[in-house]
């Protein structure tokens, strides 16, 4: 196997997985608030929906009044895709 290559198609496939999210409106783009972290809790990570185990780190986040939990790829990947949308739509 291309461990490689599985790494790229899985960054693509959440990069298109938050694009699509946050453009259905399941998760917020405002990246401006605070982040928690911490060991993971087993929670279901906002963007892949797979559980956050206790030896990964857990990003937690307020958005809006509602907590949203992430992996810490998929909170990079999340910013990433909130930094674009903010450069496309300054006031949004």
């Amino acid at each position: 196997m291309d461990f490689g290559r599985t790494l790229m198609h899985t960054e693509i496939f959440l990069h298109q997985l938050a694009q699509e999210r946050i453009s259905n409106g399941d998760l917020r783009h405002d990246p401006r608030t605070k982040v928690w972290a911490g060991k993971g809790t087993g929670a279901l990570c906002s963007l892949c929906d797979e559980p956050i185990g206790v030896n990964e780190i857990e990003y937690e986040i307020s958005v809006g009044g509602e907590s949203v939990r992430f992996h810490n790829d998929c909170h990079r990947v999340w910013m990433m895709e909130c930094a674009e949308i903010g450069a496309k739509f300054p006031n949004d």
